[in-house]
């Protein structure tokens, strides 16, 4: 299988994803299906996890499914790698990799006391908005 696949399945299955917990803003990169297969051969591309959870469909029947998960320097080869085969998530791959060269990555790999700036929270927020306004679906009627 190749990058182009991978690219292909993120369009349809994935997400950019910026998680805010415990007052930390993290990014990263995720793809959802209930073929493990897709889910495993994107960790054997790219790194990161791959973990089983459950889903309720429709009618509450539980329906058992994946997650492939990877954040860090992982994340950034992965969105390299996808962005120029990408076709509907290219934009928020784009702005994932510039997020990550100017608030994620910090000097040496460290933050100064180990706490975020006050400008590096704010751009991560402005980045984390940036990427939910461009998850908003947007529907063309009459376009094939």
């Amino acid at each position: 299988m190749s990058v182009e696949y991978a690219a292909g399945l993120f369009d349809g299955e994935g997400c950019v994803l910026f998680y805010y917990s415990a007052g930390r803003i993290t990014c990263g990169l995720n793809l959802s299906n209930c073929d493990s297969r897709a889910l495993y051969f994107m960790q054997d591309m790219f790194g990161g996890r791959v973990r089983q959870t459950e889903k309720a469909g429709k009618r509450g029947k539980v329906h058992a499914m994946g997650i492939w998960e990877v954040t860090g320097e992982e994340a950034e080869i992965a969105a390299m790698s996808m962005l120029p085969h990408s076709i509907l998530k290219r934009e928020q791959l784009s702005l994932f990799l510039e997020a990550r060269s100017r608030c994620f990555n910090n000097v040496n790999g460290k933050r100064a006391g180990g706490k975020l700036t006050k400008r590096d929270r704010i751009r991560r927020t402005h980045y984390a908005k940036l990427i939910a306004d461009l998850k908003r679906p947007v529907l063309v009627m009459g376009v094939k």
